[in-house]
């Protein structure tokens, strides 16, 4: 209609002058850039000519300008009635304003054109249309240079292109505006914002194929409200992601980790699924809510009429399936005398702190192995010995079945208060089923590692220090910092490089105050080689030795040199056998001799003392009487020195094959009896016994030589037994195993020496088999 209007007459029907004419008209009001605002100004401008004049000279006035008049008067008879019809239904008629609305009329006519967009082809100069349409502006127009990402065009045009005329740019903003009704709406899967306090999700819309709204970030409640909340129930009210003030929010967690905490003690499924507790939500919370503003908002409102609504009980958290749990099973400390040591359970397979732990303070460190925790806490305990009778040997074990059934009969009657466990719960079965298992049968190391329990070490305020579930392998580790905190804390200053009793007074016992438990500390003398220290040790075991040999440095350093009284006073075999002994050197074995002196002198006066006035009257009855202790002690040591001088003559006139066993046999036991230091192992006490030793290889040796079949018979059999010792030799604390060992090689070799004691193969094999 409007190309109608602004039609004219066939030029070849006009004058030049007219032609000319109506070519600047027509570019005045259909210049590409501005069409539609042309159009405006056209009817604007008829408008008011058509006021001005009559119809007559209005009629003129179109035909002088180049106007078709009838198209003019169809043009408003179908303004006229577009307003009617806006009017009849509702739809507000506004006058036109002078100036035009370029956005409005852009509005407009995009929603009779939704078909004649175009986006821009990054990739050339051609734009996408609806329906994978491809485009080009037509040539001359004003956007032709700028190509704006998006157009919309009043017509397009098949020529050897498709070409788009008439365009203008607009937003795509616009465009889903305009095609609300139309557009293809797609979202992307939804997560959770903790800091919106809502579900949210990733929209694209699209039109015709176009893609007008890419990565819009929307809340997920506008789309899909059912998703939305239960994703808030889900990750907001049951797992806590969102800032929330309320005080529900932190005691609901409180009851959480309490039950997780129990999950951790019993090793075992406790709490309820994470369903059953957004079921707990769904039934409470009302269905409108989806996001954090509106629960905010509602629970405003409830939470005065019902301040518990949303709190869980431990009805709420407990699955109603799981079987009930035995508190006093799984208690929260472990006694040790008058202190108690914290106890955590920890649940994480693979851990070095899976399982039980309990935090000792340092000074303690040495005292926890006796506090019975070998036997686990009573709600372990029964697992703990079910796993141990697993690992007995098949022989055995078969008399010991169904484990679980009598781990439960052999605890009735046994617990911690008995002794170490592996020694308890073996006699216990040797009893039940009359055959005979040893500790050693039950293999601690092979139990599950959560039933063995961690030793945590920490220092004065609770930090952990190191951890371990081999409670020695730890106190090795941290033997110096046991120390260290012991000398901090004791009450008693330390002294070092002490030469004479400067100590005044040392007490029995201390008390110190170390993480908030009483700790006792028990001062020694500790021997340093050339002097003497004072130092607080943890337990009374290792002050007893310690002690002694500090009290003995102390007495050697105040006799002097004891070369002088031993030179003068020992007869030349005995000076020249220790002078010419290879196994060892004149000095050090004067020096082991009154070491050896001074503790059988220690033994004599009643060992150790603990006051300055004790001392002095020590070091009085000591002096007195170290000579002559000396002196025998040395000939006892010159005595060995010789047998084993002759013994090594002997062996080595013995070259025949028939005499190899026996050489090698005794040389090693040389080797053993005369080890380095053996004066001070021995002590003054066993020197004659080591003598005898020695008298006893001289008669095997003269006997071997003209019976080596005889002699050579028994080596195997003595040498497992050894073999079997040196297994276990740690734990012969007292050295009676080691001792007879010895008289049974007495008894075996050399009889008519004479032997102590009665060994026989079977007695030691039995001692071993306890040490065991």
């Amino acid at each position: 209609m409007l190309a109608a209007a602004l039609s004219i007459q066939d030029p070849r029907e006009r004058p030049p002058d007219q032609e000319q004419a109506a070519r600047e008209h027509h570019h005045r009001f259909v210049d590409p850039e501005s069409d539609f605002i042309s159009y405006l100004n056209l009817w604007r401008y008829l408008r008011d000519q058509q006021k001005a004049r009559g119809s007559s000279q209005f009629r003129k006035m179109c035909k002088a300008e180049h106007l078709h008049h009838l198209r003019i008067r169809e043009w408003q008879d179908v303004h006229t009635q577009l307003r009617q019809v806006a009017l009849g239904i509702g739809l507000e008629v506004r006058p036109l304003a002078e100036e035009p609305d370029r956005d409005g009329i852009h509005r407009a006519l995009l929603a009779g054109l939704l078909s004649h967009i175009g986006m821009l082809d990054p990739d050339g100069n051609e734009y996408r249309g609806a329906r994978e349409a491809r485009f080009v502006l037509a040539p001359g127009s004003a956007l032709g240079k700028r190509r704006p990402t998006w157009v919309m065009a009043a017509e397009l045009v098949e020529t050897n292109r498709l070409r788009a005329r008439t365009v203008a740019q607009i937003s795509p903003d616009r465009i889903e505006q305009a095609a609300a009704h139309l557009v293809a709406r797609s979202h992307e899967e939804p997560w959770w914002d903790e800091g919106r306090g809502a579900a949210m999700t990733i929209e694209r819309v699209s039109l015709y194929g176009l893609p007008i709204v890419t990565g819009r970030r929307v809340q997920l409640d506008r789309v899909d409200p059912a998703e939305a909340r239960a994703m808030f129930i889900r990750h907001a009210l049951v797992d806590g992601d969102w800032d929330a003030h309320h005080a529900f929010v932190q005691a609901n967690k409180e009851q959480v980790a309490e039950v997780v905490a129990l999950e951790d003690r019993v090793r075992r499924d406790l709490l309820v699924s994470d369903g059953a507790l957004a079921a707990f939500f769904d039934q409470r919370v009302p269905a409108e809510v989806a996001t954090a503003r509106r629960f905010d908002a509602w629970w405003k409102r409830e939470r005065p009429r019902q301040p518990d609504l949303l709190t869980y009980t431990p009805r709420d958290l407990i699955e109603p399936e799981a079987a009930p749990v035995d508190l006093a099973g799984f208690p929260d400390s472990w006694p040790l005398g008058e202190a108690r040591l914290p106890l955590t359970y920890v649940l994480d397979p693979g851990s070095d702190l899976d399982g039980v732990v309990v935090d000792v303070p340092l000074p303690l460190l040495d005292r926890v192995g006796h506090a019975g925790l070998d036997w686990q806490v009573p709600g372990r305990r029964h697992e703990l010995v079910t796993e141990l009778l697993r690992t007995l040997p098949k022989d055995l074990r078969r008399h010991h079945t169904p484990t679980s059934d009598v781990a439960r009969e052999v605890l009735a009657g046994i617990g911690p208060d008995d002794g170490p466990l592996l020694e308890i719960l073996a006699r216990a079965l040797s009893h039940r089923a009359g055959v005979a298992v040893a500790p050693h049968h039950l293999d601690l190391g092979s139990v599950p590692p959560h039933l063995r329990v961690t030793y945590r070490a920490v220092d004065a305020v609770g930090r952990p220090l190191a951890w371990s579930k081999d409670l020695s392998a730890l106190r090795r580790r941290l033997a110096d910092r046991v120390r260290d905190a012991l000398a901090a804390a004791a009450p008693v200053d330390e002294v070092s490089g002490a030469t004479s009793w400067v100590f005044g007074d040392i007490p029995r016992t201390v008390t110190m105050t170390y993480a908030g438990l009483d700790v006792k500390g028990h001062p020694a003398l500790v021997d340093e080689g050339e002097s003497v220290a004072l130092r607080v040790l943890p337990t009374e075991a290792e002050q007893r030795p310690a002690m002694w040999g500090g009290t003995r440095r102390l007495l050697l350093l105040q006799l002097g040199s004891p070369l002088r009284t031993l030179d003068k006073a020992l007869p030349s075999v005995t000076k020249l056998a220790l002078a010419t002994s290879p196994r060892l050197r004149a000095v050090e074995a004067y020096r082991d001799c009154a070491a050896a002196s001074v503790d059988q002198l220690l033994v004599e006066h009643g060992g150790p003392v603990w006051e300055a006035d004790a001392f002095r009257r020590l070091l009085g009855e000591v002096r007195a009487g170290f000579a002559a202790a000396a002196v025998a002690n040395a000939r006892l040591v010159g005595e060995i020195l010789a047998s084993a001088a002759r013994v090594d003559a002997r062996l080595s006139t013995m070259l025949t094959a028939a005499h190899d066993d026996t050489v090698v046999d005794v040389q090693r036991h040389l080797e053993r009896l005369l080890h380095r230091g053996w004066i001070s192992t021995a002590g003054f006490d066993r020197l004659p016994d080591l003598a005898r030793y020695l008298r006893a290889l001289e008669h095997r040796v003269d006997k071997a030589r003209t019976q080596p079949d005889r002699d050579r018979r028994p080596i195997a059999g003595l040498q497992e037994l050894e073999r079997a010792y040196r297994r276990v030799a740690g734990r012969d604390l007292d050295g009676r195993v080691r001792t007879m060992l010895e008289e049974l090689r007495v008894s075996t070799f050399a009889e008519s020496v004479g032997v102590k004691g009665g060994a026989s193969e079977a007695k030691v094999r039995v001692a071993i088999e306890a040490l065991s």
